[in-house]
């Protein structure tokens, strides 16, 4: 088990709950690269790339767009089909198999861009450090002779993207899609290309081959492009509410025109929009009316409420069914009401189910009709039910078990969708300090390893937190400590000092007694501590452990974490005999408190036999190792890093004791697992080659 880093845990209501957790101790370390070994390997289509939408029309600018390598920006206002043109293209490359690794990353924001380079990149080459492994990524890209196509969807600002273009490549192509024309996306080398509205016969066969089979619906079918701009979303819009309500496109046509002359309080009179962005808000009004009629009726354009203030570009379905929408819709709607909402509104063209990804896609254009159709405090209450819902379905990271790459892949579009929501949130999201919502998508950053990325979110969290609620109040003060523990976890230079000025407001403002200052003053012990001021530690933390044992008792887990790190420091410093003592106590109140199977539990009992044998009681020691494992095993998986590393030592600690064949015989069935896991260069994986080797050379 290792802990080595501080970690703590979010309760309900935001506030930091717990102090850094037990350390772990280990005989093999880990440090170092990790090797090109990762979990997926080409050919491979990586993220979800977007169905082609009935009616499809295939476009002229498909033949700008790169043939064997290269790069190509399409730009073109929303709703033209940018996202479409490039799918439609990228199935064709990889059904075609002229493509062997194609890769869709959401680019809407810089922290999209990264997190879905950091997923590529782990699934890739099996690098767990997010920096590291976007450069192995970006090398790969480089010198491969494997043909990769990366398509970067919806680049919102063009500094996003900054010094994040995938390298040049024969055998490589880069496709971006953006509404913006900056000359920033104009450089040498990279190719530029608009995608406009249809033309009107390209209107016409998207209407005809969606109404294909309802001839009697087609009188009139030539005026409908032109009633809608020629936008293909809005094409696609009508065309799905004429097929559903039966209309001829003559008799939508005059629904058009009642519909306009009362839709225009929709918009301020000082907002300037497209002919083409009135078309959208139009055809939305409708097609949310008729989707309001199907049953169940009334819930559909809740639905579409909550789903605009999220990402565009996927919102979990898990979060437009949650209790907390259930209790938005009311009406005694269940989820199984608000599924079916979200069938009707998929009917109706007004999102799209991605697959089998389980992910709601809302054109933009959609939501900011939505959204304009609200009145404020309206809009208000969707922020803060589109905020308890992605919490409600955020995965839990304080359990027993590893996050499963489900849960990680969640957590990674729930931070996207916190991130939407906060742009458009304004005030709505800081009453009482701000949202859990918004303190959640930094700590989520900090667990899945992104912990510069958590540290500068928490950065910007604080300046917005101040500016709202001033300096002094006390989720500012937790920002601001967020934002230091971060870089503490980061490695920053001055980490120490940065939490001790924090801890200095937190006891001015809070008292010295306040949990947050007991947990600030933990992890400044514990810096200390990896720092090598075991004695400091240790004075402080017997300090401390009167303050915590005084408010949370004797058998909470975080006075447990801080009993079982001064063992452990009590140990180090040469006491091992009373660690050992303080550590057998600490595993009796985790068994009774948190259970046998708790991970914290695991982890003491891993360290007792680690320092019974480095004690000199290396018979009891491996007793106690060896009826560990198979609960790591269930607990962790038969391949997690922990699981290897008590292998190891179990053989480590046999050899020591004089049985070199046994100790040798596990170490050769323990090598092929570490190299699959954590690759053949790896430190660890060397060691294990290097030991067997020396062993060898004993039994000679």
């Amino acid at each position: 088990m290792d802990e080595d880093t501080p970690h703590d845990r979010m309760d309900v209501s935001g506030r930091a709950t717990n102090a850094v957790q037990a350390r772990s101790v280990r005989d093999v370390h880990f440090h170092g690269p990790s090797p090109y070994q990762g979990k997926i390997a080409p050919p491979c289509l990586w993220g979800a790339v977007p169905d082609i939408a009935p009616g499809y029309q295939p476009r002229a600018t498909t033949t700008a767009l790169p043939t064997t390598s290269g790069c190509t920006v399409v730009f073109g206002t929303a709703g033209v089909g940018k996202t479409q043109l490039v799918a439609e293209y990228a199935h064709q490359e990889w059904n075609g198999n002229r493509v062997e690794l194609l890769a869709w990353i959401t680019a809407t924001s810089r922290a999209d861009l990264v997190s879905g380079y950091t997923a590529l990149a782990q699934a890739l080459t099996g690098r767990e450090d997010p920096d590291l492994a976007i450069q192995l990524l970006f090398s790969w890209f480089a010198t491969t002779g494997t043909r990769w196509l990366v398509v970067l969807d919806d680049i919102w600002r063009p500094r996003d993207i900054e010094n994040l273009w995938p390298p040049s490549s024969p055998v490589g192509r880069t496709i971006a899609t953006t509404r913006r024309q900056d000359a920033a996306f104009q450089t040498p080398g990279r190719s530029y290309v608009e995608l406009g509205l249809f033309t009107p016969e390209q209107s016409r066969a998207c209407l005809e081959e969606r109404l294909r089979g309802r001839q009697d619906l087609l009188r009139g079918v030539g005026a409908i492009g032109e009633l809608v701009s020629h936008l293909p979303l809005a094409i696609g819009q009508v065309a799905a509410y004429i097929a559903d309500r039966g209309l001829t496109c003559e008799a939508y046509a005059v629904r058009w025109d009642d519909r306009r002359r009362t839709l225009k309080d929709l918009f301020p009179p000082q907002t300037e929009l497209l002919a083409s962005e009135r078309a959208v808000a139009t055809t939305w009004a409708l097609s949310v009316d008729r989707a309001n009629e199907l049953a169940p009726r009334g819930i559909a354009g809740k639905v579409l409420d909550i789903a605009a203030v999220l990402d565009a570009n996927g919102i979990p379905e898990s979060a437009l069914v949650s209790a907390a929408v259930t209790k938005y819709v009311g009406t005694d709607a269940t989820q199984d009401d608000l599924s079916d909402a979200l069938g009707c509104l998929t009917r109706l063209s007004l999102v799209t189910r991605t697959g089998q990804s389980g992910q709601i896609r809302v054109h933009s254009l959609t939501q900011r009709a939505t959204l304009e159709s609200m009145a404020p405090g309206d809009r208000a209450t969707c922020v803060r039910v589109a905020a308890d819902t992605l919490l409600e379905v955020w995965p839990d990271t304080d359990t027993t078990k590893p996050l499963s790459p489900d849960a990680i892949a969640l957590a990674e579009v729930l931070r996207a969708n916190a991130i939407a929501l906060a742009e458009v949130a304004g005030p709505a999201l800081w009453t009482r300090g701000g949202h859990d919502v918004l303190f959640q998508v930094g700590n989520s950053l900090g667990d899945a390893g992104q912990h510069e990325a958590a540290a500068d979110y928490f950065r910007d969290l604080h300046s917005t937190a101040t500016e709202h609620s001033g300096p002094d109040h006390p989720r500012v003060l937790l920002a601001r400590y967020k934002m230091a523990y971060w870089q503490a976890v980061a490695g920053e230079d001055g980490a120490i000092g940065k939490l001790q000025q924090v801890l200095a407001e937190q006891e001015r403002v809070l008292g010295a007694g306040s949990p947050d200052a007991l947990l600030t003053r933990h992890n400044i012990i514990y810096l200390q501590a990896e720092a090598g001021e075991t004695d400091t530690a240790i004075t402080s933390g017997e300090e401390l452990l009167a303050g915590l044992t005084a408010l949370l008792g004797r058998e909470h887990r975080d006075t447990l974490a801080l009993r079982h790190n001064l063992a452990h420091w009590r140990a180090e410093s040469g006491n091992i005999g009373t660690a050992l003592t303080e550590l057998d106590d600490v595993l009796a109140c985790q068994v009774s408190t948190l259970g046998p199977h708790d991970i914290a539990t695991l982890t003491t009992r891993y360290n007792i036999a680690h320092w019974r044998a480095r004690g000199g009681d290396i018979t009891t020691a491996l007793d106690e190792l060896r009826q560990l494992l198979p609960l790591q095993i269930d607990i962790l998986g038969p391949q997690h890093p922990d699981v290897l590393n008590t292998r190891h030592n179990i053989a480590h600690w046999r050899a020591r004791s004089g049985d070199i064949t046994t100790a040798l015989d596990e170490l050769r069935q323990l090598l092929p697992d570490q190299t699959r896991v954590l690759g053949y260069n790896n430190p660890v994986t060397k060691t294990t080659r290097g030991y067997i080797a020396y062993l060898q050379y004993q039994l000679r």
